[in-house]
């Protein structure tokens, strides 16, 4: 018994024990989740985060995914709000002072486009961008209407949406793939809380 003690003590796990166990909503068994209703005037991929809440359902195990004409219950979820905030140290554009100089109707050769200046090198560029969503979640019985749960959430990440080091006619390009990542980060930690949430109960 000596050497247990020890070997767990050596370990450095510490084990927490509390009078929370872990169950399904008292009569619910089947969940449908209800496509996402975006209301945050902002251009998101919400249909990530309507797959990440079934994922994260599957996942836990309590609970399975149906239609809504056989679950017993339906998730709701609204993404209420959104803001994106740039961040960090100014981006110096590349400064390009004139354009090309005329071309002639006989000049066989025309000027390489990079020697342009562009929309995008003309102005200075904040190298990451913040993003905060604010999503609105209720859980519905379909029997008797009740609302057996409702609770908010607010999660913030910040993404690089500029790479100095990349050519400008890139940067919405890549932009747009940084935030996609980043927003399917945000939708996966949200619905793992969701479905925390959900299921502890007080014993």
């Amino acid at each position: 018994m000596a050497s247990l003690i020890v070997a767990i003590g050596l370990s450095g796990c510490v084990y927490r024990f509390t009078n929370l166990h872990v169950a399904a909503p008292e009569g619910i068994r089947t969940v449908a989740v209800e496509a996402v209703y975006d209301a945050s005037r902002e251009i998101l991929p919400h249909e990530l985060l309507w797959e990440e809440l079934q994922r994260a359902i599957a996942a836990e195990g309590h609970l399975m995914l149906a239609k809504p004409s056989k679950a017993d219950a339906l998730l709701r979820v609204k993404i209420k709000n959104a803001r994106f905030s740039p961040t960090g140290t100014v981006v110096k554009p590349q400064i390009l002072t004139k354009d090309p100089a005329a071309i002639s109707p006989t000049q066989e050769s025309l000027p390489d486009y990079r020697e342009f200046r562009t929309l995008t090198e003309a102005a200075e560029l904040m190298p990451s961008t913040a993003v905060m969503i604010e999503v609105d979640v209720q859980l519905w019985h379909l029997s008797n209407r009740k609302l057996l749960f409702e609770r908010s959430y607010v999660q913030t990440e910040s993404f690089l949406s500029v790479r100095p080091s990349t050519s400008p006619r890139n940067n919405y390009l890549r932009e747009n793939e940084a935030f996609r990542s980043d927003f399917a980060r945000m939708a996966k930690s949200i619905s793992e809380r969701v479905v925390s949430d959900l299921l502890i109960k007080a014993s």
